[in-house]
């Protein structure tokens, strides 16, 4: 018989299309059964109407009746479940004894009636198991053999021989082919269905390709987990390390129990450790069986596992690793497929990062350019003023020269240079500020006696502390190595800034200390302080704290 026959009865709920080609093998067989009987019965009307006595019509002409009617039964309901194989046995027992009778009838064993006999072969080797093959073969044996004894056993041997044989062969030949169209139908669909499945996979690579394009780093991560579920896994995780390497965290995670998702691993433990020691892909059959696996994994019943390196910008940043609850070695396809996920996933880390970082530029250079808006607003208010005032004592000397007497004059005169120096000290610090973006400021450290200096600063600004009571506080014999222009210019914008910005009556205090490393020089005050907000950003380019509309001017 066929080796490709099945051992059990049959394969309930099969494929659709297989179940469809089932079908029409039970309705071919039927047709051909009841067209069979109904042309023997003819020719046997006809042979009665020549004069022979035994003629089985009657029996023959039921028997094609009878087929008709099982023919439209409600087959395509009952192929593919439990009552197909009882329901064909029965009609296929049923039909050899209306058969038999049929050759019982003509007169024995050299009945032409036995071809009937190979229909019902046929069709039973088409559709039932090698065990129900050659329980028909042998039921057909012996009803035939009967009709033999009852006619005394009137045929020859050898043509008893052909006449067995045949049946035999004919099972044989029609249980092979039909199986083994069967086979090729059914492989043929699992061809078909890799295909699609390998579509489906492909295309949820793809997809996620496309999710992974300018999202964030979490995001990217987020959608390599969901693909890898959609990939068929149970389970899947994505590792990533701490700053020293040290330890692991999954950090995206589905399907896991939560108990088992901790904080933080030991980077040498588990798939995750070995991919970390390799730098390679593992994949196992059975993770209990795997000589590193982790207790508390094992213990909830992991199958397959596979886990791969995640590298971005030639660095090993994460851990990519998916399970199934099945035991079984993961395929290449699936592995080669896991890998080009873990590849997008690295390709989308480094997108993400440059994104992210060209992102902070953008918002930084935004920033910059409304620090700088905010910086010309202000030194333009403060050079606003004292010109100002510069042009309307100035013109007023040069109107009025000879209508104001010396004392209006020289008031004048100090109040004009006063400005004047006020604007000298912008545009002082503007071109300072200048020479240090270029890189050109040129310094000339020599010792300074820090408390002359400091004495010879508050004296030149002394006008300024009319409202604001300074204090200093700088040891005799204190001596520093720095450029004295550049340290007087620090000092007077440190005690200017604390004068212009604060109410008046607060107290301000200039103090050198001596550290380990230098003199500490502080410039402190009463007033309200500088705005948690602003703290952070003293020394930016540009950076000025507060509302320039509402800074005082000078």
């Amino acid at each position: 018989m066929s080796d490709h026959a099945p051992t059990s009865p049959v394969r309930y709920l099969p494929d659709p299309e297989v179940r469809e080609f089932r079908i029409r093998i039970v309705h071919f067989g039927l047709q051909a059964q009841w067209l069979a009987l109904l042309v023997l019965g003819a020719s046997s009307v006809l042979a009665r109407g020549m004069g022979e006595d035994i003629q089985p019509e009657a029996e023959l002409i039921i028997g094609a009746a009878l087929t008709v009617l099982v023919t439209v039964l409600p087959w395509r309901r009952i192929v593919g479940t439990r009552l197909e194989i009882p329901v064909l046995a029965a009609w296929s027992i049923g039909l050899l004894i209306v058969v038999t009778m049929a050759i019982d009838s003509a007169g024995g064993g050299r009945s032409n009636i036995f071809v009937v006999y190979g229909l019902t072969v046929v069709l039973s080797s088409a559709l039932f198991s090698l065990t129900m093959q050659t329980v028909m073969l042998m039921v057909t044996y012996a009803f035939y053999i009967g009709v033999l004894w009852r006619h005394d056993f009137n045929v020859d041997s050898p043509d008893l021989v052909l006449r067995l044989g045949s049946l035999a062969v004919l099972m044989f030949l029609a249980g092979h082919l039909s199986w083994e169209l069967i086979r090729q139908k059914e492989a043929h669909l699992a061809a078909n269905s890799e295909l699609v499945r390998r579509a489906e996979v492909l295309a949820a690579v793809a997809r996620a390709a496309r999710e992974m394009t300018l999202r964030s780093s979490s995001e990217v991560l987020d959608v390599v987990v969901d693909t890898a579920i959609e990939l068929g896994f149970a389970t899947a995780d994505l590792s990533l390390f701490s700053d020293d390497g040290s330890t692991y965290t999954m950090a995206h995670v589905r399907g896991w129990p939560e108990v088992l998702v901790r904080a933080d691993r030991p980077s040498t433990e588990g798939m995750t450790g070995r991919v970390v020691a390799t730098g390679k892909t593992l994949a196992v059959a059975d993770y209990s069986s795997f000589d590193a696996s982790v207790e508390d994994f094992a213990g909830v019943g992991v199958g397959a596992l596979i886990s791969t390196p995640i590298y971005a910008e030639g660095k090993m940043v994460g851990v990519l690793s998916a399970a199934r609850w099945e035991t079984g070695e993961p395929s290449e396809e699936e592995i080669e497929v896991f890998e080009l996920l873990a590849s997008l996933a690295g390709r989308a880390l480094e997108g993400a990062r440059r994104f992210a970082i060209e992102r902070e530029s953008v918002a930084r250079l935004e920033e910059l350019d409304r620090m700088k808006s905010d910086f010309i607003t202000t030194v333009s208010h403060e050079l606003r003023t004292p010109l100002t005032a510069i042009q309307g004592m100035g013109r007023t000397l040069v109107d009025r020269w000879d209508d104001l007497d010396d004392e209006v004059r020289r008031e004048l005169i100090g109040r004009l240079t006063a400005n004047a120096d006020s604007l000298h000290r912008i545009i002082v610090t503007l071109l300072d500020f200048s020479r240090i973006e270029a890189g050109r400021l040129d310094t000339q450290p020599v010792a300074i006696d820090l408390k002359q200096l400091v004495h010879d600063v508050t004296d030149r600004l002394e006008g300024l502390f009319v409202t604001h009571p300074l204090a200093t506080s700088v040891d005799s014999g204190t001596t520093v190595w720095a450029d004295p222009v550049l340290l007087e210019r620090v000092l007077e914008n440190l005690l200017a800034n604390a004068i212009q910005h604060t109410p008046p009556g607060t107290r301000v205090a200039l103090a050198a200390a001596p550290e380990a490393a230098g003199i500490r020089i502080s410039v402190s005050d009463t007033g309200p302080g500088i705005a948690p907000a602003d703290l952070e950003r003293i020394g930016e380019r540009f950076f000025r704290g507060g509302d320039p509309n509402t800074r005082p001017s000078g």
